[in-house]
């Protein structure tokens, strides 16, 4: 089942929010990204154990490449003709940046209490363009290549969230102000903290050198608040949400937590020590040393929406999006989205937004919902940089909801 909308993972979005990141966070959507939401939840609302995932086997975001090129290029296994291999590298640039992430969770909201378990993965990696090109290309006599710049981490986390949303009067002001408290348990961490190396090859012989560090965790443990205020009356109709989620210190990774060494090096490796005479390598080591606990940050960010009715059936709303950190989930480059819900009929709520900034640069999205009684269904698709095969990674999302008044 692959299904989503989001457009930073640790926003928690469900399909139901709409586009982009953008539409208004009533109800159970709370739980996500503003608790002040609680306060127009149904009696009884819960949300299905829900997958958030990129399209198949595909990145959910690529910094070069479109979906169909992906195909072409990788999957294939076609021979690469040179013009293909210069049009890879023409792409790639200085290094190519590759995303993957995905997400389930599980929601519950009574009256004005909502209790969420949210579960992810995450995985970011640059590969320089050297690399990249000593793999197209082979190794070119008199160049030297290096990998100085390879990043990789991969991180995986169960959160769960309890939260409070109540409705005040402030100076004959109505408003809804909300509080969410997290616990996050880390279930894997690694990255690479160093990586060092080159290759050198002229006519007789060639030289090779590799210096990497990898940090490892399988345990660690955080804590962490969301404030939320939404002001649902103000002039010319409009509803504001502001909201600031994942406010911690971050995650403490105490549990098996190590440093792996790794060291390789060669001198003047010719074609008699490759046939096996001699020992190709002057140096091939590694070795583990144990590390006491480090921290890894979590994607704290304000979000200010801005939503009005237009008329009975079409409501629209205009989002602001400012991360705090560079982490594994989010960047510190503003984001800006509009979005679009249509209700033909109230059962059937129609939604479409595009959005500008953050990694993803250029978002498109589109979804629908089905409401039956009490129970509920939505669905979302979300690209970055173009639509289907023609953009760059996406994400599907469905969920699944039941709310009795």
């Amino acid at each position: 089942m692959n299904l989503f909308l989001i457009v930073s993972l640790f926003s928690f979005n469900p399909a139901g929010m709409g586009l982009a990141d953008a539409l208004q966070p009533s109800g159970l959507n709370g739980l996500c990204i503003n608790p002040a939401g609680l306060t127009e939840t149904a009696e009884f609302s819960v949300r299905f154990p829900s997958l958030i995932t990129p399209m198949g086997t595909y990145p959910a975001y690529n910094s070069a490449f479109s979906i169909s090129e992906i195909d072409r290029y990788i999957y294939s296994g076609d021979y690469l003709a040179e013009e293909d291999k210069n049009r890879i590298l023409s792409r790639i640039g200085s290094g190519w940046e590759i995303d993957a992430e995905a997400m389930t969770h599980a929601e519950i909201a009574y009256r004005n209490f909502g209790f969420g378990i949210y579960g992810l993965v995450g995985e970011r990696a640059y590969l320089p363009r050297d690399l990249l090109e000593l793999a197209l290309n082979g190794n070119e006599l008199g160049r030297r290549y290096s990998v100085e710049d390879l990043e990789s981490e991969i991180c995986a986390l169960l959160k769960m969230t309890l939260a409070y949303g109540r409705d005040f009067r402030w100076r004959n002001i109505p408003l809804s102000v909300g509080l969410g408290l997290h616990y996050y348990r880390g279930l894997v961490e690694a990255r690479v903290l160093r990586s060092e190396g080159f290759l050198e090859t002229d006519t007789t012989e060639m030289q090779v050198s590799a210096t990497a560090d990898l940090l490892t965790s399988n345990g660690g443990n955080g804590f962490g608040i969301d404030l939320g205020l939404i002001l649902p009356e103000m002039p010319y109709n409009l509803i504001i949400s502001l909201s600031i989620t994942d406010i911690s210190p971050g995650i403490s990774w105490n549990r098996n937590t190590r440093i792996y060494h790794l060291e390789l090096y060669g001198d003047s490796i010719n074609l008699a020590r490759l046939l096996g005479q001699e020992d190709v390598l002057d140096t091939d080591t590694s070795w583990e040393e144990e590390r006491k606990s480090y921290r890894t940050h979590l994607p704290t960010t304000l979000r200010l929406t801005l939503s009005r009715k237009l008329n009975g059936e079409l409501s629209s709303t205009f989002l602001y999006r400012q991360g705090f950190r560079e982490t594994i989930w989010s960047t510190t480059k503003p984001y800006f989205a509009v979005g679009l819900e249509y209700r033909p009929v109230e059962e059937v709520p129609l939604k479409w937004g595009i959005g500008l900034g953050g990694r993803e640069g250029i978002v498109l999205a589109t979804g629908y919902g089905l409401r039956l009684g009490p129970f509920s269904m939505d669905f979302a698709y979300q690209a970055y940089r173009g639509l289907f095969k023609s953009s760059r990674g996406g994400m599907f999302a469905l969920d699944f909801g039941l709310n009795l008044p």
